[in-house]
């Protein structure tokens, strides 16, 4: 029989410093990861299990550990932030900073790579 699983008793937090604002959604997870940024403390923040940017299970600020924080602290938007996954590339896709420029993350280098200008209408889930 299928579905025979108990009411959930317990809520796990990956950090209590960062998460989204409400209504922001932007989320992502990949094979390695959980991303997102948080507006609220000017952060792409990241629970890595396993790639270059990590080796370990751990929440850190991309920002920080890759350097580009300053960037991120200076042109950060307030509008709703969103953020994709580049399967093909390994790239982390930020949509979060002002004149709708995206600062991308080269996870399986451990690099932020650039800032893109490109309209996220280019871009389907599938």
């Amino acid at each position: 029989m299928l579905g025979q699983a108990g009411i959930l008793s317990r809520n796990d937090y990956l950090s209590t410093r960062y998460g989204m604002r409400e209504e922001d959604f932007c989320a992502v997870s990949t094979e390695t990861g959980v991303y997102w940024v948080d507006i609220n403390n000017k952060a792409v923040v990241g629970y890595n299990t396993g790639d270059r940017v990590s080796t370990q299970n751990r929440l850190q600020n991309l920002g920080e550990v890759l350097n580009v924080q300053n960037i991120i602290n200076r042109r950060i938007s307030e509008d709703i932030p969103r953020v994709d996954y580049d399967l093909q590339n390994n790239e982390l896709l930020c949509k979060c900073l002002l004149d709708n420029e995206q600062i991308i993350f080269n996870l399986k280098l451990g690099v932020a790579t650039s800032i893109y200008t490109r309209n996220y209408k280019d871009i389907a889930n599938i």
